[in-house]
């Protein structure tokens, strides 16, 4: 659009893809491509200072519809969560600390459950990390998992469910070793647990 140097893809949400585009004064916005135009349109101004470089985006359920949601980097390195519905409405649902923004960190969704894995801390530094939300990103709970490759030490892989079949696929990134590799798991009830809320089971 007018007056922006640059944008970025994000989501896909209500037959529209959405991108942040970057103005010259660094301010960003919303906008989107719909199936009826190849116009980028904007749809509204961010108001908060997101980081353009520094931001990952998913799509979740939320009760009966789906949300998009951007974690983007704070000033102050935090994170900051802000969730869109398909008519391009932003609403910040965390309004107090969340966690810490990593790069490269992985999101998925299972079923309503929201979660953020892995990524490198601000000194480079591989972590270990979860953290999941139930409520459509209200409030964050962190969850020490156990039982993901290299200790849940990753950057920049991909996660895939297959609810039919029960079983996760994690694949790519940086593992701290630079190996490549897939890795799936079963997905029952016990793991998820297991993964999200720190119990003891074994496979």
């Amino acid at each position: 659009p007018s007056g922006f140097v640059s944008s970025k893809p994000i989501f896909t949400l209500g037959n529209r893809l959405w991108f942040i585009a970057q103005a010259e004064d660094k301010t960003n916005a919303l906008c989107f491509v719909s199936s009826t135009d190849s116009a980028l349109t904007v749809s509204r101004s961010i108001a908060e200072k997101i980081s353009y470089e520094n931001l990952t985006a998913t799509v979740s359920a939320s009760g009966n519809s789906n949300l998009g949601y951007i974690f983007s980097q704070a000033q102050d390195s935090s994170c900051i969560i802000l969730s869109v519905d398909k008519s391009g409405f932003i609403i910040n649902p965390c309004q107090g600390t969340t966690f810490p923004y990593h790069e490269g960190m992985t999101i998925f969704s299972y079923e309503k459950l929201l979660c953020v894995m892995g990524g490198k801390n601000a000194n480079g530094e591989f972590i270990n990390e979860t953290y999941s939300s139930n409520d459509s990103g209200l409030s964050w709970r962190k969850n020490p998992h156990r039982i993901m490759p290299g200790n849940g030490q990753f950057v920049n892989s991909q996660v895939f469910i297959d609810q039919a079949k029960n079983s996760i696929l994690l694949v790519g990134g940086n593992h701290g070793d630079n190996g490549k590799f897939a890795w799936k798991g079963i997905l029952k009830q016990f793991i998820i647990d297991d993964i999200l809320y720190g119990t003891n089971t074994q496979f």
